[in-house]
């Protein structure tokens, strides 16, 4: 793509040294914001690279082929923005987000996570940026505020126009609210947040908004009795955004028997779900009665901070999540992860008509993978086995593994289906018919994580 640029006569494209972005050599006139702006607008946010290095020639070897050990070392700093702050609200977050990101300098256009940013580098910043005395009400800035405003300027504006407003812990997140294709809805865990789905923006297509579906225990909302109850709530918040299908749902954990009781829910309502992908999730079925036994305090707040951590949690300056978080959300978070693990339904959903993408970890193959999920899919059944904790598939280094293939496999089936634009002209098909866990079944036995 980048050789189609009419200012470029050569380039290659390289791993930066530590192996977590590209660098783009590059031989011609173009300066690389430019040349950043240009590829941004005809590929994922993943494959623009992160630094540029403008060059005469390219290194050659004796024999004509490119001589790789020849390239120079890319300036990192290359990714940043040339436009600076333009007053000192914006200059200090300038200097928050450069100094959680490990650079010299940020400029106000620079996007946080195209930059290297994550789930745990937010919740640094979200406490560097209350620390700093930056904005006169500390608990306006959030996790969810970063993700959804993640650049300096987009933030200053947010916190000088709307401080109240605060989406972190609202049932719909919107990840990314704009584009033309059908949205990407992404099911929490059983703590019921969503916020780390945020680290698969890069890997998806940036004209597919992505938007998570929160627990509604976390906003004040009384824990659910039924599963159904649940899966029927999170239907209705995904027409309230798309009306009509084709539907695309991703879910992680807890979240993946969720996507798929929702998918089923939409089949069954005369609608096309083009895409189902569960991350180590096992099927929503009965359990046997005393099988779920539940967490422990000691042991859910770990999991909460793995699972907001990733697997820099250990790490000596790792910040203290719950801290950060503030103990009126952890005890909400605690409230839902306790609801969520006796929630199962009374009997099992589907078959899903169609394809289902499972990433199972390893270890858990037997009860998240192909196996668990085949007699609750009517299509193929395609597992990914991978080598992370649970509780960090969405980690950066997860997430440079599973995001690509998430990415690829939706603009596959775009490209595959044609527009894949989502139908808005007639009203839902059957919408009448009795939702699938309304037709009595048998129970099936479940482990359960």
């Amino acid at each position: 793509t980048l050789g189609n640029h009419p200012e470029i006569t050569q380039n290659a494209i390289i791993p930066t040294p530590d192996g977590t972005a590209l660098a783009a050599n590059v031989v011609g006139t173009a300066d690389p914001a430019t040349l950043r702006e240009w590829l941004a607008a005809r590929l994922p946010d993943y494959m623009v690279p992160s630094a540029f290095v403008r060059l005469d020639a390219l290194p050659l070897t004796v024999n004509g082929k490119l001589d790789r050990a020849a390239l120079p070392l890319p300036d990192l700093t290359s990714a940043v923005s040339s436009r600076g702050p333009r007053d000192e609200h914006e200059a200090a977050l300038c200097r928050a987000f450069a100094d959680t990101l490990g650079l010299p300098r940020v400029g106000v256009d620079d996007d946080f996570f195209a930059l290297g940013g994550h789930s745990l580098l937010a919740v640094r910043l979200v406490g560097a940026i209350r620390r700093s005395g930056i904005v006169d009400d500390p608990a306006s800035v959030t996790v969810a505020t970063v993700m959804t405003t993640p650049t300096p300027a987009a933030l200053a504006k947010r916190l000088r126009t709307d401080p109240e407003s605060d989406p972190s812990l609202a049932p719909l997140l919107a990840l990314r609210p704009d584009g033309e294709l059908p949205p990407l809805f992404c099911v929490h865990p059983g703590f019921g947040l969503a916020w780390s789905y945020a680290a698969l923006l890069p890997h998806i297509s940036p004209g597919r908004p992505v938007y998570g579906l929160q627990s509604p225990i976390l906003s004040g909302a009384p824990d659910p009795v039924r599963f159904e109850d649940l899966v029927d709530e999170y239907v209705r918040r995904v027409r309230t955004v798309q009306p009509h299908g084709p539907y695309h749902l991703l879910g992680w954990s807890f979240g993946g028997g969720v996507a798929h009781a929702v998918a089923c829910v939409l089949q069954r309502e005369g609608e096309e779900v083009r895409f189902l992908a569960v991350l180590d999730a096992e099927p929503a079925v009965p359990l046997p009665p005393g099988e779920a036994t539940g967490f422990g305090d000691d042991e859910a707040r770990e999991h909460l901070r793995r699972a907001v951590a990733g697997p820099s949690a250990d790490d000596p300056g790792a910040p203290d999540v719950a801290a950060e978080l503030g103990d009126e959300v952890v005890t909400a978070l605690l409230r839902a992860r306790t609801a969520h693990e006796f929630l199962v339904p009374a009997t099992p959903f589907g078959p899903f008509q169609g394809e289902l993408r499972c990433v199972a970890v390893r270890a858990n193959a037997d009860r998240t993978g192909r196996a668990a999920w085949a007699e609750h899919c009517d299509g193929p059944v395609h597992e990914t086995a991978v080598d992370h904790e649970h509780d960090d598939l969405l980690s950066p280094s997860a997430v440079d593994d599973i995001g690509p293939l998430l990415g690829s496999e939706l603009n596959e089936i775009s490209n595959q289906k044609g527009t894949d634009q989502p139908c808005t002209e007639s009203e839902p098909q059957g919408s009448s018919a009795a939702s699938p866990h309304d037709a009595a079944a048998p129970p099936a036995p479940s482990s359960r994580a």
